[in-house]
């Protein structure tokens, strides 16, 4: 069982990277989307086409509000949905080149963003904090993989 500093630092960066997330977002601007419209953009782009059942489980977003976010971006030429050839009942979703365009302008202004806010800290920082962010990323995608396939 973790100590209790390990509850206490996970629960503090956690609050941290989402008072993070919410001041990049204030900060990063693409012409009238809001935060889960980019989360929505750049997640496509890191796992590609996908039914809206299985996309549903990484974004956390109630299936009804996916939905209508879905549609705004499917109408605006940023994403591309297809009913399964095999199962119609099934409905493929993923991005258009404009909106693959549109993630990788996101992540660059992420990017920009980032490169600023940590432009203080030196090599030896830099690679603590590589090296502990590589850590914490591995973890994390075990359990998040863990929630997707059904066994949390």
């Amino acid at each position: 069982m973790p100590k209790q500093e390990f509850f206490d630092l996970m629960r503090e960066n956690i609050l941290l990277v989402d008072w993070l997330i919410d001041y990049m977002s204030n900060n990063i601007s693409f012409a009238g989307y809001s935060k889960q419209h980019f989360r929505i953009l750049v997640l496509f782009s890191m796992i590609g086409k996908t039914t809206l059942k299985n996309f549903s489980k990484h974004t956390e977003i109630p299936t009804s509000n996916l939905c209508t976010i879905l549609k705004h971006l499917e109408g605006d030429g940023l994403i591309l949905n297809e009913r399964d050839k095999v199962d119609r009942r099934n409905v493929w979703y993923s991005l258009t080149s404009e909106g693959e365009k549109a993630a990788k302008k996101i992540i660059k202004q992420f990017e920009i963003f980032l490169a600023k806010e940590f432009s203080q800290i030196d090599e030896k920082e830099e690679a603590r904090l590589t090296d502990a962010s590589r850590t914490l990323n591995v973890m994390f995608k075990r359990i998040k993989n863990s929630y997707v396939q059904g066994n949390i």
